[in-house]
Order: C-alpha cells, then structure tokens, then sequence
C-alpha cells in the first residue's frame, strides 16, 4: 500500500466540489480557527483582554431568563454583533462574536472557547439551538476518559446567552482542519480500498470498541462529521455525538430502515449495530465519490431501500472491488441479526476470515395489494404505507381481502392466522380501539420494524424521549398516554424472536410510568415520567436549570447557593420538575412525603417537602446546607403552631436553631417530626383543657346552687323580717301603754 500517496489523495479530494474549489464558508476573518487563537507569548495581554471584555459582557442589561418553556430557537446575528466573552463555569471562556461555522452540526453552531490556563489547545462551544437536552450521561462518561480517534467534551452546561435566554453549551477540543465532505451533496475522486481501510475503518474499529465496552453508541457517523488529521498519515477523527438525543441530527440515508422511520427524537440510543450500518453508507459513499441518494426524500429513501435492500440500493451499478464487497454486504444488512459485528470487522481489518452474511432479500408476494391506487408486494412495505396513511388504513384492515391475500399471495400463514385473530379478539368501537388494532397489524406485518401509532413513529428505546417532546407539543400527550395504557410496546416484545438488548430497559420500566401518568398532584404525572426514564437527565426545574443538575447532592448543593443570595427561596413554589427530579433520584423512597406536599394543609406541605429533603441529606450523606436550611427555617411556623405549650414551642424553636446553624435538614426534620412530643403536647392540652372545663362547670354549679338557695330564702327571710318587725313594734306599744298608765296610776 502506497501510503504517502493515498493520504496526499485523501487530503486534496475531501472538501472539494466538483470544480475542485473549497466551497464559501459563512465566516470572517476573525472565525478563521488560526486567526482567532491568541498568541502564547502574550498571556498577560490575553488576559487582561479577556477581563476586560467580561467585565462588558457583565455590563450588559440582559435580562436573564430562567424558564426552560422559553428555552427558544437561537438567533446569533444580533448577537455575535459585537465583542462578547461568556464564561461557562471555571475553566471556559465562549468567544461569542467568533462563529466557527466548520465545526457546525444541524442544531447546534459553534463559537471558539479559551481555556482560562491551557493555552496551547484550541477549543470550540457547540451552543444548541434547540430545547433538547444533551446526552448527560455518555457527557459525564467520556469527560472522565476519552475516546481515541473521536471529539470527546471536555465540559458543558447552561449559559446565559447575549439574548438573555439560557441555552445548552458543550466544549470539545479542535479536531483536524478539514471536514472529509462539506456537504452530502458533495463529489469527489472514489477512494482507493486501502486509503478506506487504513483512514476510515481502522479508527473506527478502534473507536466502536471503546464506545462498546462503556455501553454507548455513537449515532451521528457521516462524512459531514468526520474531520481530516494532517500528518505522516492521515486518519480520520470523529466528530462530536453528545450535543443532542442520539441520531437526532443524523439524515435518514445513514440510519436502517426502522431507524430512519422513527420522528428523529425517538430513534433511541440504538446499538454498536447501527453504528455499522452507518460506516458501512460511508463507504459506500466514499468508493462511489459521491452520494447516491442526495436530492432524495426521507420517503424516497426508505422505499428505494424497502425495494431493493440497502446494499442493492447503494452502490447499484457501481463497480465495487471483491476486497470491498464483503464488508460492505456485512454492514449493509438490513436486518440487524445478519449484520457485521465489531468482530467481524475485525477479522476483516487484520485478514481473517469473518462469518459469512448472507444478504436475505425480503418476501415477495405474487401478486401485488393495491393500497390508495400502489402496488406492495411485502408486508413491510404495506405497513410504512399504513402507516402514512392512517384513516385509510384504518378502513383497509377491517376487508377480508387483506386477509386473503396475506394467506395467498404473500404465502404467509403464520401471519395470516395472527391479523384474523386480532381482528376476531379485539373489538374496533370507537376510535381508540381502531387505531390499537391497526398498531398491533403492522407489528404483525413488520415485526422488526418500529412501532407505528396514530402517526407518530418510534423505536421502544426511543419511546422515552416522546416524553421530552410532550413538553413542547402537548398533542403528543395523548398519543404517549395511549400506547402505555393499551400496552402497545409489550404487544411489540411478544412479536420479536431476537429482542436487542438495549431494549429491555425501556419495556420493563414501562409499567410503572402507567402508574406515574395515572396519579395527580406534584412530583408524578409526565415529568416523573419523564425523570425516571432518563436516569441522570439534567433536572428541567426553571429554580435550578441553570446551574445543570444532573443528581441530588449537586442539586442540594445548587439549592444552597442559591438560598446564600436568595433568602426567599421557599416563596417560589415547588414545581413538579423538582419534585418529579427528587422523587425519581430517591426510587421507591420519599412517596409518604410526596403525599404530604399535595395537602391542603400548609403545615403538611411544609413538613413533607423538609422530608423529601432531609431523605436526600441523608442517603446522600451530604454535609451541613446552612443557607438552605436558614431559608427553610421561616417557613416552618404553621408547623411550629401545632404546639400548644409556649414552653414546649420555645424549645422547639431551640433546637430547631441548632440543627439551622450545622445545616443539618435530618436534625430539623427529626425534631419537628417527633410524634411522641406531639402526642405529649396534645396530651397535655387536652388534660389542661378537661380540668380548665371541670373547673368552670364545677364553679357553674356553684353559682347556681347559691342563686337556687337564694331565690328560696327570701321570701322566708322577709316574713321572719316582718314578724320581727311586727313583733318588736308590739313590744314598742306595750311598753308605751305600760309606761304611760303607770305614771298616771303612781303620779
């Protein structure tokens, strides 16, 4: 192999149209990637130069806006208008009004990034333009240790753009120069064998692996995202594949057929399988010099596919070297069972022999169903038809010449005997129903196909991200409140022979969304449903969006923070991210609280939501959160006011401001939630309140026992008064007469 001239090739063809020209490029002379970076020898010129401008940034009145719902499509014309430094944590500073259109992708544009101490690497932000979360977990992964031969993040979070909305920020490290295809629609000279062999296929071997032994895909494999490295030998770096859902971004030429029929979002993490499928589209590209489906349609694609097999489909009449045929026929599979794996691929590499793929092209009926006026001569074919063409369908199901000719034309009994038996079993009376039976008929067409349903198409895997999508289109709701409740993705596991493994997960977990979507209040609904499918998926709560929570103890932690500058943080109400983010991190823990917080009574909202997080303090084993617990602490007076005895309640208080002052969430909870002082201060009032009651009823009776003996002995005292009145005045008389005759008598 002549390798001096193969890399010279590969160097002059790649980013080249067809007149051998670079084509223009949306940039000035500052986005020049060798322009923008700053001279080493003058780091304190630099540096000044960078505080200077974010202390304008600073200056800026922007109104920051912390609502995810307002999390928008991007406009940087006005933005990158003028000299702007926007800091992403500690390390970073995004250059905003330096665009780096080369190292774009479809939602995502790139702006050169200083680090604020390596100045010898060069660095871009992919700032997103869409509300999509990243993939956080394969983030967190690949920051640790990265993946030879691939753009890895180096850090990411949300910042507060010049437009004052909060946008999602990742920062990779400058790959090589040269994109391998600027566009899709691209042409060049053919590669030769070796040059695809050695440039292309090795590193991404070596790639895949590494991806494989963590658990994760790479899932945006296409020319466009695949960068040229200058040297003795150039290789081939792969682009970046965090910055969105996987295969978001990817164009359905690259994905298999069942991937490339899902809505983008729904396409799911997929497998090291899809990966394969994707190279092998790259060298199919790169051996015929140019794109054999550009100009096509999504539809197109899938049907020239559909009719004459992916490989067929590719390469066509183009002359392919035998070197070449075997792995493109292995990656090219349609079916996923039949497909090269890593190991084979590797056999391949290093000239040993790999298992044979055969290529199986897909039944083909006799005689062809006529459907809205087209011919389909296999039941897969039929099924995408249905598909997008939903009420006709709906009406074609329930004929019986469907049945016959399934039974007849197609030859196939097995099929045929399980559509008569959906029909027979499964009533169609209103419209619910209807769309279920047609649902579960083109599993049965199409088993190994994705799940079709009222329109919308996806993979199981893929089913967690409609989630996201209800979020902003809430037509989507119903659509994914119906396939859990009629249990259309365990209908689909029972119709698979070889079930791929990153499916199982989803299926398994489906269960307890029903259980989620089916209960009211904070804390359940979509947005738990949404958190427990995507364990580690950053919380989307507006209090904590910004400061990219991904786990309890750094939400804790953000809470503190942000209680040290906003005293009144529990005045901004718990909403159901948050609740929905603690509950789902916590798993089965915590749903006692839950409860508490969706009473009526203030004092039970409040206990139950220092419950919830105390139980994070606790199992987390996190230290003191002083500010945290300072701003809980107002509002704890309803609770407070259960106390009947001042000097219980003072003591209370007491020890309630300790546990405050150490931060300690576990200590406040323990006080206030200490039943056996509860029940001894309800106790107390309650005894206080009897005798308080016996006392007055006693003193009652008292008063009118006296009022009864008086009302009795009046009348008696004034008869024994007036005796005596009568009585002395008689006395008086005789006196007087007795006087009176005894002085006339002896006088």
């Amino acid at each position: 192999m002549n390798q001096l001239s193969d890399n010279q090739t590969m160097r002059s063809d790649f980013g080249q149209n067809a007149a051998g020209q670079m084509p223009p490029m949306a940039m000035d002379a500052d986005a020049n990637p060798a322009n923008n970076q700053p001279n080493p020898d003058h780091d304190d010129a630099w540096l000044a130069e960078e505080a200077a401008l974010i202390a304008q940034a600073e200056q800026q009145e922007i109104e920051a806006v912390n609502d995810p719902e307002k999390f928008q499509t991007l406009d940087f014309v006005t933005a990158a208008s003028r000299p702007a430094v926007i800091p992403l944590k500690k390390n970073f500073r995004v250059l905003a009004h330096r665009p780096l259109p080369l190292f774009d992708t479809p939602s995502a544009q790139a702006f050169e990034t200083l680090h604020a101490r390596d100045r010898e690497r060069k660095y871009y932000a992919l700032i997103s333009n869409t509300r999509l979360p990243p993939r956080v977990n394969m983030i967190a992964s690949l920051m640790n240790s990265g993946v030879s031969g691939m753009s890895c993040p180096q850090d990411w979070g949300v910042i507060e753009w010049l437009d004052g909305r909060l946008y999602y920020a990742i920062v990779y490290e400058q790959p090589g120069t040269k994109r391998l295809m600027h566009d899709l629609g691209d042409t060049f000279a053919p590669l030769s064998d070796k040059m695809i062999s050695r440039s292309l296929l090795a590193p991404a071997y070596q790639m895949l692996s590494e991806l494989a032994s963590r658990g994760y895909t790479h899932r945006a494999i296409r020319p466009t995202n695949m960068f040229l490295n200058e040297g003795a030998e150039s290789t081939v770096t792969f682009g970046e594949c965090c910055s969105k859902l996987a295969a978001f971004d990817q164009p359905a030429v690259f994905e298999p057929i069942e991937s490339a029929l899902c809505h983008p979002i729904a396409r799911g993490e997929g497998g090291i399988s899809d990966d394969i499928y994707a190279l092998g589209v790259c060298v199919g590209i790169l051996l015929c010099g140019y794109n054999p489906f550009h100009g096509m349609g999504v539809q197109q694609i899938i049907d020239r596919k559909m009719a004459m097999g992916s490989f067929q489909a590719f390469m066509g009449h183009a002359r392919v070297s035998p070197m070449m045929m075997e792995p493109l026929k292995g990656m090219l599979a349609d079916s996923h069972k039949n497909r090269w794996s890593l190991r084979d691929l590797d056999n391949w590499l290093n000239g040993r022999s790999s298992s044979t793929h055969t290529t199986i092209s897909r039944p083909r009926a006799a005689r062809a169903f006529q459907f809205l006026g087209q011919p389909y001569y296999s039941l897969p074919h039929l099924a995408i038809a249905m598909e997008r063409n939903w009420a006709q369908a709906i009406d074609q199901i329930k004929k019986k010449p469907l049945s016959v000719w399934i039974r007849r034309s197609a030859n196939d009994e097995e099929k045929a005997e399980a559509f008569e038996k959906l029909l027979a079993q499964t009533p169609m009376e209103d419209s619910l129903s209807q769309d279920v039976v047609l649902s579960r008929a083109c599993n049965i067409f199409y088993p190994e196909g994705p799940i079709f349903f009222r329109g919308m198409t996806f993979l199981p895997d893929g089913f967690k991200n409609l989630l996201l999508l209800c979020l902003q289109d809430s037509g989507v709701y119903p659509i994914v409140h119906d396939v859990i409740e009629r249990r259309l993705l365990g209908h689909w596991l029972n119709r698979q022979t070889n079930l791929p493994l990153q499916y199982i997960n989803t299926l398994e977990s489906v269960s307890a969304w029903k259980k989620f979507l089916n209960t009211q209040g904070v804390g359940f609904g979509l947005e738990r449903c949404l958190y427990e499918a995507n364990p580690g998926m950053l919380c989307l709560s507006p209090l904590v969006f910004q400061h990219t929570v991904t786990d309890l103890p750094s939400l804790l932690q953000t809470l503190d923070k942000i209680a040290a500058t906003q005293p009144d943080i529990t005045k901004m109400g718990l909403d159901t991210h948050l609740v929905g983010f603690i509950l789902a991190g916590l798993r089965n823990s915590g749903t006692s609280f839950a409860k508490m917080i969706n009473l009526e009574d203030v004092a039970q909202q409040r206990l139950g939501w220092l419950g919830l997080l105390s139980l994070v303090q606790h199992k987390g084993r996190i230290g003191g959160l002083p500010h945290l617990a300072s701003a809980i602490y107002p509002g704890l007076t309803p609770i407070l006011e259960l106390y009947q005895s001042r000097s219980r309640q003072n003591r209370i208080k007491e020890e309630l401001e300790k546990s405050v002052k150490v931060g300690s969430l576990v200590g406040m909870m323990a006080v206030l939630q200490n039943y056996a002082e509860i029940l001894n201060d309800k106790n107390g009032f309650y005894r206080a309140r009897y005798e308080y009651t016996m006392l007055k009823i006693k003193n009652e009776e008292i008063n009118l026992t006296n009022q009864k003996k008086m009302e009795y002995n009046l009348p008696i005292g004034q008869q024994i008064v007036a005796f005596m009145a009568g009585a002395t005045a008689a006395t008086f008389m005789v006196a007087f007469i007795y006087k009176y005759l005894a002085w006339k008598f002896f006088f």
